[in-house]
């Protein structure tokens, strides 16, 4: 299988955006301080009340938001910055654009700052007296407790939040949440194209200081008094007389045509973050059963906004972490490794910012092995579950190739499980609390395939007598009732009491014994579905045949899978009539 769309889309513009933007390129009012125009200052108070802060300033990118936040600070030649190993080149560029030198924290498996890194980092550079702390991807550290060790050494804290708009955080004490950039004394965002805003580049910069508004609104571009234009800043008016002309015009400050594609954009960011976490929660659902996958904690005080998914591949040698990717880019999905190539999220490709490539063993290790997959809105949820499906299903197959011990999974047979769960998800229409039997000598694993597609509503037939499979599916606790037996003696079950029965590869007996197909056909529902793997010599395909003659059952799905030399299946989908 193939999945066609693109993954590096950004979202499109609204209709009142597009007007906007129209009507200020015929007028040709595209500076933001021209005539009486207030494009930018309406976006500004517009953000200013969607983040909770005072006071806001839009610029033409979230680096030159970090690199005015590090001059408002008085960094300069030579002055050490604390920053995050794991980010994205932007943030050690803007400290090395203002003159600083980036001193790199490690990052935890979370892909959050290492507290216990950032405390030995401060012992070790007590000159170092600013944290410009990085949420990349949208992680957010425990930020009382980084808050805390800031505080005690006198440092200054800039929040990196280019990637957390649309973010929360709840305090301890906290009644209500807020949203994320009031720990530190500035915060950045960023409205890049793949942002939660998209303007194609753009960003601003909030603050709840005043003398630190002031200073961002003159350093950003308002010279003379232009900043009387804005109305996201303070309005006292000595605080910008007492620094006028001891602060650089560094000319970042956003145009017009920016700010109205972004302004009709705020009203959306709630709904984009609802559609987001359903994206992200489906695909978590799909790959969180998988013991090689590993998804970041995300701290209870956060609420995050899931555009994109991260997880770790554990256990798995660099080899065949790059076969699965290539494999799985190659079918479509694209996922990409933060630690491989020139990836501009490898600490080790910033070589602008150091001499000698800084002894960062435990960032190095996480993200050789870190996949990044972005989650547009493009996208729908059947794209979901087909993204789910084509990373198992190449996961399973490289798995699969290892020399594993007798008691692990077969992989292989958890391809085929996949694919039949895919399936009954695809081809059938049903639900979450359609009730489906399955009969396998693995329910266990069939079971956990089908509740990772949402099918809760399990009973099943176990018709093996290993003892390991058996304990098993008694552990795992998908089904909500299980059944001992063979397929031919009869379980006690109310006639036509499911939507869907699944088997796989269960008849040993050719003929077919008639009275193990009376006993599917009686459990089975008036237009429910009987989902089959079978093999070309085990009868099953005479049965289906002559079902389908008597207008029992219609064919409405059927295909050849060849997993492995030992898995050459027909899947066959029928309903009952």
């Amino acid at each position: 299988m193939k999945f066609k769309k693109p993954f590096f889309t950004s979202d499109p513009i609204p209709p009142k955006g597009i007007a906007q933007a129209m009507q200020l390129m015929q007028d040709g009012g595209l500076y933001r301080y021209g005539s009486s125009n207030k494009t930018v200052s309406k976006l500004e108070t517009a953000l200013s009340k969607y983040t909770g802060h005072k006071y806001v300033i839009g610029l033409n990118s979230c680096g030159s938001a970090l690199f005015l936040a590090l001059k408002a600070f008085n960094v300069g030649e030579g002055t050490k910055v604390l920053t995050n190993a794991f980010t994205f080149t932007a943030v050690p560029s803007s400290i090395v654009h203002a003159g600083g030198i980036p001193i790199y924290i490690e990052s935890t498996q979370d892909y959050i700052i290492d507290i216990e890194d950032l405390e030995k980092k401060i012992q070790e550079h007590p000159d170092a007296k600013h944290l410009l702390l990085s949420y990349m991807r949208g992680y957010v550290p425990d930020l009382e407790k980084v808050l805390a060790i800031t505080d005690a050494a006198e440092i200054f804290l800039i929040e990196d939040s280019a990637h957390a708009l649309g973010t929360r955080w709840k305090s301890q004490h906290a009644l209500d949440d807020e949203h994320i950039g009031h720990y530190g004394r500035i915060a950045c965002f960023s409205t890049q194209g793949y942002k939660m805003l998209n303007s194609g580049e753009g960003g601003f910069i909030a603050t709840n200081d005043p003398d630190i508004a002031a200073y961002l609104t003159i350093a950003s571009g308002a010279y003379e008094n232009l900043h009387e234009k804005h109305e996201a800043i303070p309005k006292d008016a000595a605080l910008f007389e007492a620094i006028k002309g001891a602060v650089p015009n560094y000319s970042m400050r956003m145009n017009n045509l920016t700010a109205a594609i972004l302004y009709p954009q705020i009203a959306q960011i709630d709904s984009r973050v609802a559609r987001y976490n359903e994206f992200h929660q489906t695909l978590t659902q799909l790959l969180a059963h998988i013991n090689c996958i590993q998804f970041p904690q995300i701290p209870y005080q956060v609420s995050r906004v899931n555009d994109s998914m991260q997880f770790n591949l554990k256990q798995l040698q660099s080899r065949q972490i790059n076969q699965f990717v290539q494999d799985v880019n190659a079918s479509g999905v694209i996922i990409k490794i933060f630690g491989k190539g020139d990836n501009a999220r490898d600490f080790r490709n910033w070589r602008y910012s150091f001499d000698k490539v800084p002894n960062l063993p435990q960032t190095e290790e996480i993200i050789a092995a870190a996949c990044d997959i972005r989650l547009p809105l493009s996208f729908d949820l059947d794209d979901i579950y087909i993204i789910g499906y084509i990373i198992k299903d190449h996961l399973y197959k490289v798995l699969s190739q290892q020399d594993l011990a007798s008691d692990h999974p077969d992989f292989n047979q958890s391809r085929l499980y996949n694919h039949l769960a895919f399936k009954l998800h695809e081809q059938t229409g049903l639900t979450r609390d359609d009730s489906i039997f399955t009969i396998d000598r693995k329910i266990g694993e069939l079971g956990i395939e089908l509740h990772s597609y949402g099918f809760v509503n399990l009973e099943g037939l176990e018709i093996s007598n290993n003892k390991n499979a058996i304990d098993f599916v008694a552990s795992n606790n998908v089904y909500k009732k299980l059944h001992r037996g063979i397929v031919k003696e009869a379980v006690k079950l109310p006639d036509h009491s499911f939507k869907a029965v699944i088997t796989s590869s269960v008849f040993n007996e050719t003929p077919v014994p008639q009275n193990s197909l009376d006993e599917i056909l009686r459990i089975l529902e008036s237009g429910g579905f009987w989902i089959a793997a079978f093999k070309e010599d085990d009868g099953s395909e005479a049965v289906f045949k002559e079902l389908n003659a008597k207008n029992i059952l219609t064919e409405v799905y059927r295909e050849k899978l060849n997993l492995a030399e030992s898995l050459n299946h027909d899947v066959v989908i029928l309903k009952k009539l």
